[in-house]
């Protein structure tokens, strides 16, 4: 969650809502060891293993973290990342993701991050040249008067469980994952863990085993 930019509205990370200095809970940056065992535990997956933040070009040992991605995911196709500043790394992304890797590249406005992703990756789209837009996330269902019936279907159509991520954070040291980064987001925010353990094969579990984060996460305030 570590992070060159800390106040954007909206941020799907509730970064401006966590703070800068990090626990043993939710800390700031995720150790190289519980980065090895995250990317283990997709072993088999066919998708794309993305790295994501924050900005995960501010980790302080971004280069060791594409190493170990680049070792344990050897297909560049399979490999994402998702950044607004590469932060002077464009030799170590352009040697770990171009030109086959898949990317979300939002500069938030920032000429300077622009050029960069031009030199590094020409031919990527990057957005963000003019203001960012990320619907709000901590709108309660109750905000709507929706009754709990409305919001049990909404729920299960929501776009970005659907269409989006799920994802790997550190607690206490170890990966956890949750069917969806909001709801990571939220247990940073509360200084909960909903998380469950990343053991090889997550990815396959049946819903109903993240029903505690149903209940835990959506449920109280997304």
């Amino acid at each position: 969650r570590k992070c060159d930019l800390f106040n954007c509205s909206n941020c799907t990370r509730l970064l401006p809502f966590r703070g800068k200095a990090g626990t043993d809970h939710d800390p700031w940056e995720m150790s190289l060891d519980c980065f090895r065992k995250a990317v283990q535990s997709v072993a088999g997956w066919t998708g794309v293993v993305a790295l994501f933040g924050g900005n995960p070009c501010s980790h302080s040992r971004f280069p060791e973290v594409c190493e170990i991605l680049a070792e344990l995911i050897p297909s560049q196709r399979q490999r994402g990342l998702w950044t607004n500043n590469l932060l002077k790394h464009g030799a170590v992304v352009a040697e770990t993701f171009w030109p086959h890797g898949r990317f979300n590249l939002n500069v938030h406005s920032n000429p300077e991050a622009e050029a960069e992703m031009k030199r590094s990756l020409p031919g990527s789209r990057i957005v963000g040249q003019a203001a960012s837009h990320h619907g709000p996330i901590l709108l309660d269902y109750r905000d709507f008067n929706l009754t709990e019936d409305d919001w049990k279907l909404r729920r299960e159509a929501c776009d970005i469980n659907q269409n989006w991520s799920a994802a790997i954070v550190q607690r206490h040291g170890e990966p956890v994952v949750y069917f969806c980064e909001v709801a990571a987001a939220l247990d940073g925010v509360r200084g909960e863990n909903h998380g469950l353990p990343a053991e090889p094969g997550w990815w396959e579990w049946a819903i109903e085993r993240y029903a505690d984060q149903i209940t835990g996460c959506c449920d109280r305030g997304c």
